[in-house]
């Protein structure tokens, strides 16, 4: 997880706006880490997992 993160700034030159996982829901520990990290999260109970999801801040110059 930390390391995806850690290459946020080569995912928003290749023009990505966010990043989206799966976390199982008995996996407290990885839902604490992405909700301290600011990702937001939802149920999707058709594929019995969590959906986190992070924007990624898209800077004055890969906004152009």
């Amino acid at each position: 997880g930390l390391q995806l993160l850690g290459r946020e700034a080569q995912m928003r030159a290749r023009g990505a706006r966010e990043v989206v996982g799966q976390v199982l829901p008995d996996n407290r520990a990885m839902l604490e880490l992405a909700h301290a990290l600011g990702f937001e999260s939802r149920f999707v109970p058709g594929e019995g997992v969590v959906e986190v999801r992070l924007a990624i801040a898209q800077s004055a110059s890969c906004s152009a």
